[in-house]
């Protein structure tokens, strides 16, 4: 999973070189990013499952992975003429992301405690960020500039990169004093 998300850290910023000849690759890059972090939030679920979290601290990381599934196939498939849908789903993510900060301090696992903290800083100040910087960089005719807000993106994947990192200390140290131990809200 570490491969994956430096995989997708360097199409994010393969998606800041200037791709307007050429279309395709910008929307494969975006497609391919997208569906890389996808897989990264699920996994993310995976670990909260696997060191036994309870349904109130898994659910608003759901709820974000199925808001990200919905965004991107909204991207996908409908034009950018349903303005509404699009502002929508971003208020709508802003309010989730809230929802999954709070959960990221009720994880009981002591061990991946701080780490998911850290993700969920990392996604209020990747929201607050953008909506800053759209005010101050995006100047009108030059999107070279407003490529770079993209780059924001890099804060949430580092952060889930943190907790891949945790939890395969927590996993190895497990393995190394107890074997067959698994994670527990008590370790």
């Amino acid at each position: 999973m570490i491969k994956l998300s430096v995989i997708c850290i360097v199409l994010l910023l393969l998606s800041l070189i200037d791709y307007s000849s050429n279309l395709f690759l910008y929307a494969l890059l975006y497609i391919i990013t997208t569906i890389i972090n996808i897989f990264l939030i699920l996994y993310l679920i995976s670990i909260l499952q696997f060191a036994k979290e309870s349904f109130a601290i898994q659910t608003p990381f759901s709820i974000f992975l199925g808001l990200e599934i919905i965004g991107f196939l909204s991207q996908m498939f409908f034009s950018h003429s349903t303005g509404t849908l699009t502002e929508g789903i971003g208020i709508l993510n802003f309010v989730i992301i809230i929802y999954v900060l709070i959960a990221t301090f009720r994880v009981q696992s002591k061990k991946l405690a701080e780490a998911f903290g850290i993700f969920g800083i990392a996604l209020l100040l990747n929201i607050i960020l953008k909506f800053g910087l759209t005010f101050i960089i995006v100047i009108p005719g030059k999107p070279f500039q407003s490529r770079f807000i993209g780059i924001i993106n890099l804060i949430p994947l580092l952060a889930i990169l943190h907790i891949i990192y945790q939890t395969g200390k927590v996993l190895k140290n497990a393995e190394t004093d107890n074997p067959g131990h698994q994670i527990t809200n008590n370790t």
